[in-house]
């Protein structure tokens, strides 16, 4: 057989649609956000009527039309701190807490979290240990940005490659653990093989240096039907958002969550009224200011403690 019809039937190419705005400004009818035509593959979409409402995510959209519904996600964008989304109270030491509560947490702040403390005989807001203490022994956590790493606190992220490790948060980029002899040990974080954005027919065009793995060749939101890779952990935008997590900045971690999640979908030229149909990334370029470099040609629930 042909070598080459060979590779297309394994990794047939994507026939990616062509996003365009409605050229009339009033609102569809019924509520419509978007129409395809299946003769030119081509979605044409139109704001939603109310700020408040929004379209599917454009992966999600099918051949039928689509319509807008609620966007619960405003106050994830609008907010500065995990305190003001989640809207919990901060609750002292030694004030009986409940582990599995999202409305009052113990004062991270004061380095406080809640654990079971034997003398009081109930769960309570405790002091965590210190950078470096034992943590295989103790009932009390490890401090926030820390997880325990063969038997001691360590910052997130921050042990180099091959260094010994039985927690891959430790590890820079918290990727994969391989095992060298009889102990495992940081890996390189695989990245992106070659510059980024990356374009693509199929994901064996979605490559990386260090291992066999590809990541997803998805259609880009743009008016050129043309799709681009998604990226790996060891990409920029994901290292920037392991940072926001560790440092515990919420908005930061909102936005780079978002690009590092979307940025396949993110490239090429996107329709401007994208921003009023799919709010989040209307959200998104609102606050892109500062990392449009980032994203190449494009126009640039949170789980509150990942240790």
């Amino acid at each position: 057989m042909n070598i080459q019809l060979l590779w297309l039937l394994i990794s047939p190419a994507l026939s990616c649609p062509v996003y365009t705005c409605a050229l009339d400004t009033d609102p569809l009818p019924g509520n419509k956000v978007y129409t395809f035509d299946s003769a030119s593959n081509q979605y044409t979409m139109q704001a939603c009527q109310y700020s408040y409402l929004t379209s599917d995510h454009p992966k999600n959209w099918g051949t039928e039309d689509g319509y807008c519904k609620d966007f619960p996600d405003i106050r994830r964008w609008a907010s500065r701190t995990y305190q003001e989304y989640y809207e919990f109270i901060l609750l002292g030491e030694y004030t009986i807490c409940d582990p599995d509560s999202t409305s009052k947490l113990c004062d991270y702040n004061s380095n406080l979290e809640c654990y079971f403390n034997s003398t009081m005989g109930s769960y309570a807001c405790g002091k965590t240990l210190n950078s470096g203490d034992d943590c295989a022994s103790s009932v009390a956590p490890c401090p926030y940005s820390h997880v325990c790493n063969l038997g001691r606190c360590v910052e997130m992220f921050t042990l180099s490659l091959g260094d010994e490790a039985n927690n891959v948060k430790a590890c820079p980029g918290g990727t994969e653990l391989k095992k060298v002899e009889e102990k495992k040990v940081c890996d390189i974080a695989p990245a992106s093989f070659g510059s980024i954005p990356k374009k693509c027919q199929s994901s064996d065009d979605c490559a990386n240096y260090f291992t066999t793995d590809l990541t997803d060749c998805v259609c880009g939101i743009n008016s050129e039907g043309q799709s681009y890779c998604q990226l790996f952990p060891g990409d920029d935008p994901y290292l920037k958002y392991y940072e926001a997590v560790k440092t515990r900045t919420f908005d930061d971690m909102v936005y780079w969550q978002f690009v590092s999640e979307n940025y396949g979908y993110l490239q090429g030229s996107i329709p401007e009224c994208l921003s009023n149909v799919w709010k989040d990334y209307g959200e998104y370029i609102k606050v892109d200011q500062n990392n449009a470099f980032l994203l190449g040609s494009a126009a640039s629930a949170f789980i509150l403690s990942l240790a």
